[in-house]
């Protein structure tokens, strides 16, 4: 059986070096494995990270839990406060500045009136709806969501698949886990 993943392993796991070049992979295939009627899924990993632009772009004609209907863009954090990373990601992508001509500059790219913008930490973030409604209330984006550790922890339920790919990652290994080279050499 595998083991359940908790939102307190991903909240450990995000002060580790590796989290922040595999969290837009984990993302990417929570959406994959759960989403209906995708149009587009584009989550940079590894060294992608460093690029200019959205941690992530999905496009969904159907709505089912965790992914929004419609256009969706994604800003994902590892820090270990959420708060501060989602309203520095938000005034970024909702307020540019004259500065976004500079080629390495980000700049808003999307409809926002028609888009939904998604911010994700794997740190556990008790005030997420509150800071979702806050947003929500300035009108700007369709829709303002948040997920924290917690919420990935039971996206993670719905996909035993990434929940498998991930237990190794994060360190995260069922007791009855066997490797495939231990059952070849019986």
């Amino acid at each position: 059986m595998i083991g359940l993943i908790r939102g307190r392993d991903l909240d450990g796991w995000a002060a580790r070096l590796d989290s922040p070049p595999e969290f837009p992979r984990l993302v990417r295939r929570l959406i994959y494995a759960t989403g209906k009627s995708l149009f587009a899924v584009n989550f940079p990993a590894d060294e992608a990270i460093r690029r200019a632009g959205f941690d992530g772009k999905v496009a969904a004609a159907e709505e089912v839990p965790f992914i929004p209907n419609g256009f969706s863009v994604w800003e994902l954090g590892t820090g270990g406060d959420p708060k501060d990373k989602a309203n520095d990601d938000y005034k970024k992508r909702t307020y540019p500045t004259d500065d976004c001509i500079e080629p390495r500059k980000e700049c808003i790219d999307v409809d926002r009136s028609q888009t939904t913008f998604v911010f994700v930490t794997l740190r556990n973030w008790p005030g997420k709806d509150e800071w979702a409604r806050q947003k929500q209330k300035e009108k700007v984006w369709r829709d303002v969501r948040a997920l924290d550790a917690e919420d990935l922890g039971q996206w993670l339920e719905s996909a035993p698949g990434v929940t498998a790919w991930l237990g190794p990652v994060i360190g995260q290994i069922p007791e009855d886990a066997r490797s495939l080279e231990s059952e070849c050499e019986a």
